[in-house]
């Protein structure tokens, strides 16, 4: 990182914290309300009352964090009455306001309970299980019944606008590939398929909802030009020993299982938090592809069917503690620990027709572990300069582990003979990646209508990729250099942001914000030495203007920016191959993406209707197919040379019954890219539709059926044409009486359409081919949840859906 960088940076942040208050003025009378433990009182009723004869002059409610503003309040003596259902009235002494007086802080009211308050009420309301806002879609994936007993992947192969592809283990949105994962507000940083193969085994029991964000706002990274898919974690805000905990058990073609539990401790000054789960799969799955390249007048054709039996183990960890060091100053310690076992000894029969007179049949038995772990620490300080000013410092520090050692025994045979050719290959790919990350925040909300937020983030990562492959045939050893490599990388990225939010008038709100990033990326070889050396300054900007026509309808107009940086695998030199005739490898050539986009959307009640285009240069598509090289079918991510993409949204959910909910999701999309890494590079485009629908029915005695299916239509995925596929899940749901648990009978793509069919078919670059994946997701789950703890009243607390972010990602 240079110098002059770093400082560019310092120094964009301490100018814009010199200058914010000069913009800004103060109400006339604020303060705080809290609760008796210290906590915010959000949404409590603040008067303001004549001291002559308590008539009304003002009222107002406190917001999230506690705060009351009263403005415009002429000279002359008050009351201050606040009230909150469970607790005592407070009245205020006197308050004398004063001529060409323009500030006054009344401080903090601390409320009382009620001594008449009815121990062991308890409030319960039912969440829709979707909800549409200006930037984001919020799913509460405690209200979904089909989701029970699965994985946050499953989850999000459900939601609106996502589309998991397994075949590359990528996550898309709004037809984008960019994407981040962020949990509890804070980003992952593993490589992308590392973060699908953890959601994979991360337990919905212990999520509360996923927030799909379309228009991040500038405190968050830059990274992933589709925007940020945030998972929010279960946790209780009630006072005592709360929890949960479930098991599921399940077939989909073999046996599935898995256990859950989270376990939650509050007092006045500390809280501390756990979440554990496990799952066990052993879904089978089908894989067949084929390979077609002309040689003269003859096409050659490589077919393989792999039918794989693996055995999958996940073990998910999350520990936490926050305390109040003072009275204003919080510290929170985090740890999370994480591994992903999956071990497969399977049979690939590969047919390869080299010429009209030759035809090689291949039997080769592939023993295949990929083993992923990570371990993760946290430690984060909060401090309150008063009630409005807030700053924060967080350091990180994550180490990530991804072994995948692979043996094949080719047994091979020419036109059916009856010799037959042994060979073994025995292929080693050890990954260890770690980050250091630190970033400090500033926020001041100056009044309801105007807030500021600005901070700085470091984070510097170490990547090694080490592969080696060896051939035996016979009693001979042979090492296989173009199949072997070592490589290291490391990448240095300081960043500094500003956003302010504004609301001049009761139907104009503005937000606004600015992002900087700077990267330096260092890639050598051990052959090479440095083979990529990069210092890259891009400027984020973003822009949301939302206009209210009254309380049920609003136009909101939203521009960003964002970038899709290359992943550490993909950088990497290196083949790995899938089966003898298909291999992966690295491209040393990619180059970051940087997407515009921009999102006009109308709101009428909770109807929504979206239209958004983007334009994203040098975007990056994983897995694209090369013209074939000695039989060898390369797959690697490649930049094309431009992609865009119109699209229109509608949400629309609708109450037919006071038993019966329907909510339906639909985006048409339209596409234009073209490519730029071949001999003759080619133009394509092409419209798809998506279509997500819920129907939620209330039943007697306490069951509940949810009926969930999606559609996806034919899509481009770069050179790769995707046939059209859907899904239909059925949910089963049954309340226990005397507060016994719940139990959930779950069958997941009842019709067994979740099969990922696709085609490529550039002729004037040679290149042909098809493939058939079917994961297997068909299944059936029972599952047993509890939960146990107290909920009176008296200790519920309403909190901010705000969350901060704190982690990039690449």
């Amino acid at each position: 990182m240079k110098k002059q960088d770093i400082l560019s940076c310092w120094g964009t942040f301490v100018l814009i914290l010199t200058m914010v208050h000069s913009f800004f003025g103060q109400v006339d009378v604020t303060g705080k309300v809290i609760e008796p433990s210290g906590e915010f009182m959000s949404f409590a009723h603040v008067l303001l009352l004549k001291y002559t004869d308590s008539a009304l002059v003002k009222g107002t409610i406190t917001d999230e964090n506690g705060r009351f503003f009263i403005k415009n309040v002429k000279p002359g003596n008050y009351i201050l009455n606040t009230s909150m259902v469970g607790y005592e009235n407070f009245y205020s002494p006197n308050i004398t306001i004063q001529k060409k007086q323009k500030n006054i802080e009344y401080g903090t009211i601390k409320m009382r309970e009620d001594a008449h308050e009815l121990d062991g009420v308890t409030i319960t309301t039912k969440k829709p299980l979707y909800e549409k806002q200006v930037d984001r879609t919020v799913i509460n994936v405690q209200n979904s019944i089909t989701s029970t007993g699965g994985t946050a992947l499953e989850v999000l192969e459900k939601s609106p606008g996502v589309v998991v592809n397994r075949q590359n283990s990528s996550i898309s949105m709004s037809g984008k590939s960019g994407v981040l994962v962020m949990i509890n507000g804070k980003i992952n940083r593993l490589p992308v398929d590392a973060v699908v193969q953890m959601l994979d085994g991360m337990s919905a029991a212990n999520i509360e909802k996923i927030e799909l964000i379309t228009t991040p706002p500038a405190k968050y990274e830059a990274e992933g030009d589709a925007g940020i898919i945030h998972i929010v974690m279960t946790q209780s805000p009630d006072l005592g020993t709360n929890g949960n905990f479930g098991s599921t058990l399940g077939r989909s073609g073999a046996g599935i299982w898995g256990a859950n539990v989270a376990l939650n401790h509050r007092t006045e000054h500390i809280n501390t938090f756990m979440t554990y789960s496990m799952r066990s799969d052993a879904t089978e799955t089908e894989w067949t592809s084929g390979n077609y390249f002309f040689d003269g007048n003859f096409e050659h054709s490589n077919t393989s069917v792999n039918i794989r039996r693996p055995e999958t183990r996940v073990h998910n960890l999350r520990v936490g503690l926050e305390f109040e060091l003072r009275e204003k100053t919080v510290v929170s310690l985090l740890g999370t620990g994480y591994e992903r076992r999956w071990e497969t000894n399977d049979v690939i029969n590969t047919v390869n027709i080299m010429s009209p007179e030759s035809m090689v049949l291949t039997s080769a038995e592939v023993f295949e572990l990929n083993k992923f772990q990570n371990v993760e620490g946290s430690l984060g300080l909060a401090h309150k300069f008063n009630d409005t000013q807030k700053l924060s410092l967080e350091l990180d520090y994550l180490y990530a582990l991804q072994d995948q050692p692979s043996n094949y025994k080719n047994n091979t045979r020419v036109n059916n003979s009856a010799v037959s050719n042994l060979e073994f290959v025995e292929v080693e790919k050890r990954t260890p990646i770690n980050f250091k990350i630190f970033s400090l925040d500033y926020s001041n909300v100056f009044d309801k209508k105007s807030s500021f937020e600005a901070g700085v983030k470091g984070s510097f990562s170490k990547f090694k990729n080490d592969v080696s492959t060896q051939r035996t045939v016979g009693e001979i050893t042979t090492s296989l250099p173009e199949f072997t490599g070592n490589s290291r990388l490391s990448e240095d990225i300081l960043a500094a942001y500003a956003s302010f939010k504004w609301q001049p008038t009761d139907q104009w709100n503005l937000e606004t914000g600015i992002r900087n990033e700077n990267t330096s990326t260092v890639l050598t070889t051990r052959e090479e030495g440095i083979v990529v050396d990069r210092n890259l300054n891009n400027l984020f900007p973003n822009v949301l203007v939302s206009y209210s026509f009254n309380e049920k309808s609003k136009l909101n107009l939203a521009y960003n920016r964002r970038i899709n940086r290359p992943r550490f695998n993909d950088l990497a030199p290196f083949v790995f191959f899938i089966n003898p005739t298909t291999a992966l490898a690295g491209n040393l050539e990619l180059r970051s993406t940087i997407t515009d986009g921009l999102d006009l959307s109308y709101q009428f009640k909770k109807w929504w209707v979206s239209f958004k285009y983007s334009y994203a240069k040098n975007a990056i598509v994983p897995f694209q197919p090369a013209p074939v090289t000695d039989g060898v079918l390369l797959l690697r991510s490649e930049n094309l040379k431009y992609l865009q993409n119109y699209s229109v949204s509608v949400t629309a959910p609708v109450k037919l019954t006071s038993w019966w909910e329907l909510r339906n999701d639909a985006t048409l999309s339209f596409v234009r890219l073209e490519t730029r890494h071949l001999e003759n590079n080619i133009r394509e485009r092409a419209t798809s539709l998506v279509y997500n629908g819920i129907s939620s029915f209330l039943l007697p005695k306490d069951f509940t059926i949810e009926v969930t299916g999606n559609y996806q239509s034919s899509f481009l995925f770069g050179l790769y044409n995707f046939h059209p596929m859907g899904r239909l899940d059925i949910g089963l749901k049954k309340k226990l009486k005397d507060n016994w648990g719940t139990l959930t009978l779950v069958g997941a793509d009842l019709l067994g359409t979740q099969v990922w069919k696709g085609n490529s078919n550039t002729s004037e670059n040679n290149i042909r081919s098809d493939f058939i994946y079917d994961f297997g997701l068909r299944s059936v789950t029972l599952s047993y949840t509890k939960t146990f703890g107290n909920k009176k009243l008296k200790e519920v607390e309403f909190k901010s859906a705000t969350e901060e972010e704190k982690k990039r990602v690449n």
